[in-house]
């Protein structure tokens, strides 16, 4: 599966299928979705730092599985991201980005949280570009770290979310979380 099936597919269980209809639900989305992306990015680095970088051994596959599965709920709050603001992912873009460095990775980290807070709370005008920037920094990241497993690690993602969600998004089987039972 590639990126652009990836957007499509993963919006089946965005609130608003990543499509609000006003602005409450458009900014409900956004903000729930940037603090999402920074909440399974946290995620994903607790995983990450469980490799032991000093040790030969073979990475256990639980720990490989974990990280993989991290990495597919940041990839699908950010793209869902592009998606809400009607950005399709563009592959021109990740391909020719240079992998971002851990210090432009943590501006973009707080540009996802920032930007929609000051449009949400403080009344600024949505600065769609600075957050698109940044949602690419993460997108890029993940698509260069991981690029010969990313395609696997998205597919994943979605079977995940069929299983958790059969039908679309609703609370009470994000409650019930049935795919990690």
């Amino acid at each position: 599966m590639n990126i652009k099936e990836y957007q499509k597919l993963s919006t089946r269980t965005a609130p608003f299928n990543a499509d609000p209809k006003n602005v409450f639900d458009f900014q409900n989305i956004l903000v729930n979705y940037a603090a999402g992306a920074v909440g399974e990015w946290h995620e994903y680095r607790v995983e990450l730092d469980k490799v032991d970088t000093k040790s030969e051994e073979v990475i256990p596959m639980k720990l490989v599985n974990a990280i993989e599965s991290e990495i597919g709920d940041v990839m699908h709050y950010v793209i869902n991201l592009l998606t809400i603001l009607k950005v399709d992912v563009d592959e021109e873009v990740i391909k020719y980005r240079q992998n971002p460095t851990a210090n432009q990775i943590e501006i973009a980290l707080a540009n996802i949280l920032e930007v929609p807070k000051k449009y949400v709370f403080h009344g600024h005008e949505l600065d769609k570009e600075k957050l698109v920037d940044a949602i690419y920094t993460i997108i890029v990241h993940f698509c260069k770290t991981y690029e010969f497993a990313i395609e696997i690690i998205l597919n994943k993602n979605i079977e995940k979310l069929k299983l958790r969600y059969p039908g679309k998004f609703n609370s009470e089987d994000s409650v019930k979380r049935v795919d990690t039972k």
